[in-house]
């Protein structure tokens, strides 16, 4: 976001962000609340974007490498032997994904993005959503005492990898609510995905969560399908964490998974 000082309020949310020469600069977005004067905007070249793949596809488009990452600190880089302490460190990659093409694997630490440093896992997935689906990227990382710089084309990120990231991110595996499996579970939700294998030792086991269990809501996203689950774990696969609503019998719980 654009942090700016004008005034943003229910009335102009959405509107323009100007500069002095009258450019247009943002899309007037939120405030904060607990501060006088201080509101956020969207970058206009990340609206063009946005504004491009509702055009062309009627709905956005998240640019894909396959790149999972993690912050970079010093312990770490002394413990790679790596003559830098900014950067992300390379944890896994995508199968035949776009990174795994070009060469990229684990353990290198990824220092710029099309040509800006990126020093945080937060910061290198909103620099590669600044870029559009078949934009090839330039990468550069050190490995092995030198740093090199890879071209990477940008993909959509393909269904069939869905239920796998899902699996990854959250260690469930789930079904739709058919009849026999409202029998078997003795499910009572009328909407939702009903979970039919939780990964040993993954978090929401470690809590407590079981098969039977429904899950209702992923972030602000309303579950009634497996397609919708997917795609929701698709569409926040970038964030630090997800809100899971699970039902069990009549009751209702939130849950928020670290990913």
């Amino acid at each position: 976001f654009i942090q700016t000082d004008a005034s943003i309020n229910p009335g102009n949310s959405g509107g323009p962000l100007l500069n002095i020469n009258g450019d247009l600069i943002g899309i007037n977005t939120a405030i904060y609340s607990k501060a006088q004067g201080i509101g956020f905007a969207i970058p206009i070249n990340r609206a063009k974007r946005v504004i491009s793949d509702l055009i062309l596809y009627g709905e956005v488009h998240t640019a894909w490498t396959g790149i999972w990452v993690q912050d970079l600190d010093r312990g770490l880089a002394r413990y790679l032997k790596a003559p830098i302490d900014q950067g992300v460190l390379i944890t896994d990659i995508d199968r035949n994904s776009p990174a795994e093409k070009a060469g990229l694997r684990p353990g290198d630490i990824i220092t710029n993005v099309g040509g800006r440093r990126v020093s945080s896992r937060d910061e290198f997935h909103a620099v590669i959503r600044d870029f559009s689906v078949g934009t090839r990227i330039p990468i550069t990382f050190w490995r092995e005492g030198g740093e090199q710089t890879v071209r990477i084309e940008a993909k959509s990120f393909p269904e069939n990898l869905a239920e796998e990231l899902a699996y990854k991110l959250l260690g469930v595996q789930v079904a739709d609510l058919s009849l026999t499996r409202r029998y078997r579970f003795h499910i009572s939700a009328s909407e939702g995905v009903v979970l039919t294998r939780l990964k040993p030792g993954s978090y929401l086991e470690r809590i407590g969560a079981r098969p039977g269990d429904v899950i209702r809501q992923v972030n602000e996203v309303v579950i009634k399908t497996v397609d919708d689950f997917k795609k929701a774990v698709v569409k926040y696969r970038e964030r630090n964490s997800l809100v899971i609503l699970i039902q069990r019998g009549r009751y209702q719980y939130f849950v928020a998974v670290k990913i």
